[in-house]
């Protein structure tokens, strides 16, 4: 194989097909190996057995070579001729003690020698490789330092990250480089050296636990746009910046140990994300940082000793994101009303914090988490954010939600778990679809049955709001009564029925609603609900075709589940909604640990396409999350249709009755211990907001009643023919002992 161009032995993770052999691992040379082909173009060897080529291998004709995962450990003596070699990877060589002698390698473009844990040095002769563009060393624990200073020509990228014994920064130069990762690296400080990277883009010094200084040259680096010091826990300070830098855009200085920034900060012109998080010994921000007036985005939270913001921090006028969880602050200074930008603001956990007034010049704000702030009152101007989407106001002291809250028109979200002195919500806001009021132990107060049930129908008529799930969840509030929260359903669904009686636009009719749920303590299954059963599982009969198109339209369900049940009085986790929906994911949670229900109404048309030809349904519901020891113990289901003549949820059901004679009550039969599984051939699965619901097809079509008659009508004519072929054999077994009996008996008298 003289002219063999290109090699390549792949190891167990790069085999290209699955049925290829390792060749890689079946190979074992213990004398070494002495030929190569010398025309290789491309030689790809994962696990090369030898300790270095062959010494008369020539690589004249080399472009690749790739000895990763091998046993190299000096891949040749002196210098070799490699004119057109452009990628060297000895990534893994884990026996490789120095790098081979480069200088005859001019086009060499990439060299990876990653995890190369025993290279001890870098050689000399990388300054001689001018068209070097990467040169990753990552993992490389052994290599404590650069023996020499190199400049790069043309390197972009040069990689050291967790070579965790290097202590000095690399003696490296060159305008060329764009990209120097150090992360998790032995250095103590950044020298003023670094100033001759000056097309540096991105520099990575994280999780450097050594480091304690950086020089104020960094200010030289004008290409500079990305600098990250996660997790430098001895790093104290934030070198001044003695120069503008225009590109600069963003500074990671999380979990470092700086206690301030200097006031020339704001030299940094460009800057659009500033991340503090975590750095608990950062004592104050100066004034000077809100002259930043391109910064979007600051984290300052778990700053546990920073107690005040800057009062001018109105002048951040592109602020569009700041997070103060968990930090000291107590009052929010009174210019935050001028970041007309501001979209998330977040201040949870900070103990005793105080507002000044807000202002609708907040215009912008969508989403507000005041957690665990120990709020006795919400403020009463809280309703004039006209864009706030989402607010979190959990775990506070407060007694009530002021009446201005109803005027936040775009509000989408609202969660008040935790709040145990809470003791009304006295209306709710005009565009709310979730609310969770989860562990309110004084919770008592709701808005009217009627006005709480207008809003509930709002949810489906209103163009806007029909695409979105509408959840209230009120688990582990004692003091709610569950007949005001029936009686919310049943008005609420009375009046879809209504309208959809009364509906002149077909699209509207058409139109399909989503679920909506309410979440309370209780163990009863509401009495209009016509369909009941113990366990987790139930049959309904809906009304046939022929009755559906003329008298009913069916528009959905009424679901209902209760009365939880441990074997051991574990807490359980439930899901914060019910309802049927295709791959959904539904992340609210709470603990229980008494009896609850879950009500609610989901439009099943947008399943039911070809719903004519069926009648008959079976349910089941169970959690679809690991729930040790749970179960449902009763559950139920109302068909909603929309009748001309119906005025009353109790009518829900009167076309089945009439078609049927029956509706279903409560069996006699006892709760199964452990429910089973409805299986079968022809069957749906759906996701009920993280319950299973098994759709089961028992169907009574033309097409199965015709093949039911005809296999009827065949097994009839089987049997009548086997019938009449019986009585035939019988009658011609009589006739033939008839004839012997006869014939016997003439004999016996003709011989006497």
């Amino acid at each position: 194989m003289y002219n063999l161009r290109y090699l390549k032995f792949y190891d167990d993770e790069h085999h290209p097909r699955s049925g290829d052999i390792n060749i890689s691992k079946v190979i074992n040379l213990p004398h070494g190996l002495n030929y190569l082909p010398n025309e290789l173009r491309f030689l790809h060897w994962n696990g090369y057995p030898s300790k270095a080529l062959p010494s008369t291998f020539s690589l004249v004709n080399l472009v690749e070579l790739d000895l990763s995962t091998g046993n190299i450990e000096q891949l040749w003596e002196g210098k070799k001729h490699a004119p057109k070699l452009k990628r060297l990877n000895l990534s893994h060589s884990c026996h490789l003690t120095e790098m081979p002698d480069l200088s005859n390698t001019p086009c060499l473009e990439d060299i990876n020698l990653v995890n190369c844990k025993s290279l001890l040095d870098i050689s000399s002769s990388l300054q001689h490789l001018n068209k070097l563009r990467n040169l990753d060393l990552a993992g490389c624990e052994s290599l404590r330092s650069f023996s020499t200073k190199i400049h790069f020509e043309s390197l972009i990228t040069l990689d050291l990250s967790y070579c965790t014994n290097l202590i000095e920064f690399p003696q490296v130069s060159g305008s060329s480089i764009k990209s120097l990762c150090l992360t998790d690296t032995a250095i103590e400080e950044i020298p003023s050296s670094i100033g001759s990277l000056t097309g540096l883009i991105v520099l990575q010094i994280s999780h450097c636990a050594r480091l304690k200084h950086i020089s104020t040259s960094i200010c030289k680096l004008k290409s500079l746009e990305s600098i990250n010091l996660i997790d430098c826990s001895k790093l104290e300070s934030f070198p001044e910046i003695l120069e503008p830098m225009e590109h600069l855009e963003v500074i990671h200085l999380c979990g470092t140990a700086i206690k301030e920034l200097p006031s020339s900060i704001e030299n940094l012109k460009g800057l659009l994300r500033l991340e503090l998080r975590e750095s608990r010994n950062l004592e104050w921000l100066p004034s000077s940082i809100c002259n930043l007036r391109h910064l979007e985005e600051l984290l300052i939270s778990d700053c546990s000793k920073l107690v005040k913001l800057p009062d001018n921090l109105g002048n951040l006028r592109s602020l569009k994101y700041l997070d103060a969880a968990r930090a000291a602050v107590t009052q929010l200074p009174s210019s935050l009303t001028d970041l007309s930008e501001l979209e998330v603001l977040i201040c949870s956990d900070c103990k005793g914090l105080t507002f000044s007034p807000l202002s609708s010049s907040l215009g912008s704000l969508t989403k507000l988490f005041l957690n665990d702030c120990n709020l006795t009152e919400v403020p009463e101007d809280i309703g004039c954010l006209p864009s706030l989407l989402y607010l979190e106001l959990c775990a506070n002291d407060f007694e009530s939600l002021p009446r201005s809250i109803k005027n936040l028109s775009k509000l989408r979200m609202l969660r008040l778990n935790d709040c145990n002195m809470l003791l009304s919500i006295p209306e709710f806001p005009s565009d709310l679809q979730k609310l969770e009021a989860m562990n309110c132990k004084q919770l008592q107060s709701l808005p009217n049955v009627s006005d709480f049930a207008e809003f509930v129908t709002q949810r489906w008529i209103d163009d806007d709001l029909h695409f979105m799930d509408t959840i209230f969840v009120f688990t582990n509030c004692p003091r709610l009564n569950q007949k005001a929260f029936n009686n919310v359903v049943k008005e609420s669904l009375l009046s879809v029925q209504q309208m959809q009686t009364t509906s002149q636009n077909p699209e509207k009719e058409d139109m399909i609603r989503t679920p909506v749920c309410i979440w309370f303590p209780g163990s009863e299954i509401p009495d209009w609900f016509s369909h009941r059963s113990f366990g987790s599982s139930i049959d309904v009969q809906l009304a046939p075709p022929q009755h559906n198109r003329s008298n009913c339209k069916f528009l959905g369900f009424a679901l209902c589940i209760c009365h939880f049940e441990t074997n051991h009085g574990d807490e359980v986790v439930i899901p914060g909604s019910l309802g049927v929906c295709v791959n959904g994911d539904y992340m609210n949670k709470t603990f229980i640990n008494s009896d609850h229900v879950a009500l609610g109404y989901w439009d099943y048309s947008n399943l039911l396409q070809v719903w004519d030809e069926y009648t008959t349904f079976s349910l089941k519901f169970w959690p679809s999350i690991d729930v040790p020891n749970c179960r449902v113990k009763c559950c139920g289901v109302c068909p909603i249709y929309a009748e001309p003549n119906t005025t009353s949820v109790e009518k829900f059901g009167t076309c089945i009755d009439q078609e049927f004679g029956k509706t279903n009550k409560f069996p006699d039969e006892e709760m199964n211990p452990r429910p089973e599984i409805i299986t079968g051939s022809s069957k749906s699965k759906f996701l009920i907001n993280n319950r299973v619901v098994l759709f089961y097809r028992t169907m009574r079509n033309r097409v199965g009643l015709f093949l039911f008659y005809f296999w009827i009508f065949i097994a009839c004519l089987f049997c009548g023919l086997f019938v009449f072929g019986m009585l035939g054999i019988l009658v011609l077994h009589l006739s033939s002992s008839c004839e012997i009996y006869l014939s016997y008996h003439v004999q016996n008298m003709q011989g006497k």
